[in-house]
């Protein structure tokens, strides 16, 4: 199979349960384990493919099976003044590997994004996934040394939200 072969589309009303089953093969390869997630088909319905969607998500399809996925959403950079997209997931199944597909997403992303005036993309890798950073590097992506993650989240989300 080629890159050529294979067809980028968004997701569509109705594929919830694909993207599911992609989110928890990336749950696993991310060592999280899947039962202690909160992911539901019922919150990427509401979420992905409802009338108010927070996130987009595109396949890639190889004969007629979804083989890879990224979902990401739009934000903006206040200091720049433009919009720019922001990469959640990019998954591509195993055996589907290093055949060009990854980078086929990230193309339709781009352009995407260069649709949008978005002044770049923006994504986080995991620093033990060395060849993700390889291939990120190889497209001239650059990790931000000087920034970290920061997350607030659960009871002192909810805390903090009660002051």
């Amino acid at each position: 199979m080629t890159v050529d072969q294979v067809i980028f589309r968004p997701a569509k009303v109705g594929e919830e349960e694909i993207l599911y089953h992609l989110i928890s093969e990336l749950a696993i390869f991310e060592k999280n384990h899947v039962s202690l997630r909160s992911l539901s088909k019922k919150n990427l319905s509401r979420w992905g493919f409802g009338e108010k969607r927070f996130f987009e998500t595109e396949f890639a399809e190889a004969d007629g099976e979804v083989v890879g996925y990224a979902l990401y959403y739009y934000g903006f950079t206040s200091n720049l003044g433009y919009p720019i997209l922001y990469i959640e997931d990019l998954y591509v199944k195993p055996d589907f590997r290093n055949q060009g597909i990854g980078k086929g997403l990230l193309r339709q992303l781009a352009r995407y994004a260069q649709d949008q005036e978005c002044i770049r993309m923006v994504w986080h890798v995991f620093d033990w996934n060395e060849s993700a950073l390889k291939f990120y590097k190889s497209l001239g992506a650059q990790p931000r040394e000087d920034l970290m993650q920061i997350r607030l989240e659960k009871d002192p989300l909810a805390m903090l939200a009660a002051e």
